[in-house]
């Protein structure tokens, strides 16, 4: 059995022994001292298990198991029904395993109370742009904008889905705004080539080359994609016994 299958077992297990079991028996894998004070100087007695399961999800959520950590928040939601929710922890872990419509309503949760901060806003518009729900994801940004008018994140976001509702222009213009000419054709073209649209992506990065101070990266990918179009072009040889 690897060591990955080994912990997944152990995780499974802990689902059903109880967090706190679990962290007496594996506590050196999972929690860090803090400034090297050691357990006594950091708790009072024993930590509750709420607590426990909160700490070790984070650890395996670090670790690239998110299905797992998933598993460990819902039990410290459920260890204390009356604590405040995890949702901006539980929230990015749905995304992640494709589970949409719960991390929408997780950080839609955040936003409704009026404790997110930008990252919420973002975060959000990004799972329904993922999800397709463009005029939706339009509608978080720019009311996050309206709490953080200058939040790159948010603005970039903007102008992302400026360009998935069909406006170029604006998306051009936002990122121009934030990144200077260059870095918005470059931005322009990679979402062009996520959209398949290669020759437009092409046109893009050749105006972005053309401007004084033009990233590297922008000309690397314009004779790479320049590159594919050529072979592309070219006819098959024929076959020959």
């Amino acid at each position: 059995m690897t060591r990955l299958s080994i912990a997944l077992a152990v995780l499974v297990l802990l689902m059903h022994a109880g967090c706190a079991r679990f962290e007496r028996q594996s506590a050196d894998q999972f929690i860090k001292p803090l400034g090297g004070a050691s357990n006594a100087q950091l708790f009072r007695g024993t930590p509750n298990e709420r607590f426990l399961c909160i700490e070790t999800a984070k650890s395996v959520a670090e670790k690239g198991h998110a299905r797992e950590a998933i598993l460990l928040y819902e039990k410290a939601e459920q260890l204390d029904p009356g604590a405040e929710l995890l949702d901006l922890e539980l929230a990015p872990l749905y995304a992640q395993i494709g589970q949409m419509e719960k991390a929408i309503t997780r950080y839609q949760r955040v936003i409704t109370k009026g404790s997110a901060d930008a990252s919420a806003y973002n975060d959000l518009a990004w799972v329904l742009i993922d999800f397709e729900r463009l005029v939706t994801a339009s509608e978080v940004i720019k009311r996050g904008l309206s709490k953080y008018p200058e939040d790159e994140r948010l603005r970039s976001a903007h102008a992302c889905i400026f360009y998935e509702l069909g406006n170029r222009e604006q998306a051009f213009d936002l990122f121009a705004e934030l990144y200077g000419p260059a870095i918005a054709h470059h931005n322009i073209a990679i979402l062009d080539l996520d959209n398949g649209k290669m020759e437009q992506a092409l046109l893009q990065l050749s105006v972005a080359a053309e401007i004084p101070d033009c990233p590297e990266e922008t000309i690397e990918l314009r004779n790479s994609i320049s590159s594919d179009l050529a072979r592309a072009d070219q006819p098959d040889e024929p076959y020959r016994r």
